[in-house]
């Protein structure tokens, strides 16, 4: 068994030897002498390898150096790809034996890279390219040793679609759908998207405080009786945002509190006017018996800054006389059909102070005002407050019971003129009368300053007028007088039980 093992042994190292004289006989020739079968889209060849020796002398994992083998054994290489992007392209292969220094891996025929590992990632490619790929194994010493090369046809996966930039288009009807003191609810229709539209970002002002996927909002935390800006935009999953749809609207107003002087009595507000426009549904533009204004007096009747102001000028002229200006200038209820019998009447306002001014807030007979026959009713009148510029510290209340010019003459309280130590034209203050069905109290800022009597005739529906008149009981404007003269109204207020 000895001698049989010997010879065994020595069998095998003579095939070992020939097989390396064949292979280096081959490699000295250029002649291909053995070729891995075609596996799929893969490619085998045995060709010299490249004379430049790789960076370094492999190292075997125990850290010993490689040597070349004394026989080299080709089996059926395989070649795959393993994965796919729009960028790089992943493969794999097996199927060489015996010692490998390293493997070589081509793009398109050019080397791009070593590697010792038997998977290599192509990177940093064009998407929706193809490409031929290939692996050559490195054998024997780093001096020249034969190469057998695989190659794989692959492609990179579709390129990606373009980066979206549309914008989604403008919310439309923007719209306030309900309000209250502190709060306002708007709508919109929706926007539209090439892609999709992923919400909405909502604004009060310039800031944006919230989003939302709906096409509705309710802002909130609001202050009341106040306008308020608001903008809506549309955004989409790539974050273009629409252009801003903008509105302002107004919260309702500010609960208002009882006055003092009535206040736990059992009054309701039964109608209030803040100014934040002039409804013309509710207001007339001129006492019954006067003349429309002329539209050429542009500041005539105006709000801003939520305040009524009523203007006379010596610089609106009436009718075709050329010395005929500085018109009265009223607002009332009478049209609207407002009218109120007892109650508390009050309204915050601020009158310039110069001769000739005439504010005044007034209750006037409704019957009177809409008889054919003047004096078919007799009129009776309540003055919650009257001014005369030359007397800016003077507080006027009086009640009427006959101003309709007809028999019987008119009677009125004698206590209707009061000092009240404070000049009147140079704030805002408060006006008030409490009407009941035997007396009127006059108040300045809830403070009581005079009462007075009722008169029988004026048991009867009044109607609301604010005013700047001319003149009154004391002098015409002069040349002291400022070419406008204001009465400004923040609000109205009526109180009922």
């Amino acid at each position: 068994m000895r001698a049989c093992g010997r010879s065994i042994f020595a069998l095998t190292s003579l095939v070992l030897l020939v097989n390396v004289t064949q292979v280096a006989s081959a490699a000295g020739s250029g002649v291909e002498r053995q070729s891995a079968p075609r596996v799929g889209t893969a490619h085998s060849t045995a060709s010299p390898l490249d004379r430049s020796p790789p960076p370094i002398a492999p190292l075997h994992r125990s850290g010993k150096r490689l040597h070349p083998p004394f026989g080299i054994s080709f089996s059926r290489l395989r070649i795959s790809v393993t994965a796919v992007t729009d960028s790089s392209i992943s493969i794999a292969w097996s199927g060489w034996h015996g010692a490998v220094f390293g493997y070589r891996v081509f793009k398109d025929g050019v080397l791009v890279g070593w590697t010792w590992d038997d998977e290599f990632m192509f990177t940093g490619l064009s998407c929706d390219t193809s490409y031929t790929l290939g692996v050559a194994s490195v054998r024997g010493a780093w001096k020249q040793s034969p190469r057998a090369t695989i190659t794989v046809d692959a492609r990179t996966a579709d390129c990606p679609a373009p980066p979206d930039s549309e914008a989604p288009t403008v919310p439309g009807n923007l719209h306030a759908t309900a309000t209250t003191a502190d709060s306002i609810t708007l709508a919109w229709d929706a926007s539209t998207d090439n892609v999709g539209v992923a919400g909405y970002g909502v604004y009060d002002d310039v800031t944006r405080v919230d989003s939302t996927s709906e096409t509705s909002y309710t802002f909130v935390k609001l202050s009341c009786g106040a306008v308020h800006s608001f903008a809506v935009d549309a955004s989409d999953a790539a974050g273009n945002r629409s252009e801003r749809a903008t509105l302002d609207a107004m919260t309702a107003p500010c609960p208002i509190a009882e006055p003092l002087p009535i206040a736990g009595q059992g009054y309701r507000l039964v109608f209030g006017d803040e100014f934040n426009s002039l409804d013309r549904a509710v207001w007339d533009d001129h006492i019954w018996y006067d003349d429309k204004p002329d539209p050429a007096w542009s500041t005539y009747q105006t709000v801003h800054d939520g305040e009524l102001d009523l203007t006379s000028s010596r610089n609106f002229f009436w009718g075709t006389c050329p010395t005929c200006n500085w018109p009265i200038n009223t607002v009332t209820t009478l049209s609207s059909g407002k009218t109120f019998q007892y109650g508390y009447f009050e309204a915050r306002m601020k009158w310039t102070g110069a001769t000739g001014s005439w504010p005044a807030f007034w209750l006037y007979s409704y019957q009177h005002s809409i008889d054919t026959d003047q004096c078919a009713h007799q009129a009776g009148e309540i003055d919650v407050m009257e001014g005369q510029g030359v007397e800016p510290n003077v507080f006027y209340g009086t009640v009427h019971s006959n101003t309709n010019g007809c028999s019987p003459a008119d009677d009125q309280n004698g206590n209707n003129w009061q000092p009240v130590g404070t000049n009147l034209t140079t704030d805002f203050h408060t006006y008030a009368a409490l009407w009941t069905s035997t007396s009127v109290t006059w108040y300045l800022d809830d403070k009581e300053i005079m009462s007075a009597p009722t008169y029988a005739t004026d048991d009867q529906p009044m109607y609301l007028l604010l005013q700047m008149w001319i003149g009154g009981w004391s002098p015409e404007p002069d040349l002291t007088t400022p070419d406008f003269l204001h009465t400004e109204v923040d609000w109205v207020h009526v109180w009922r039980k």
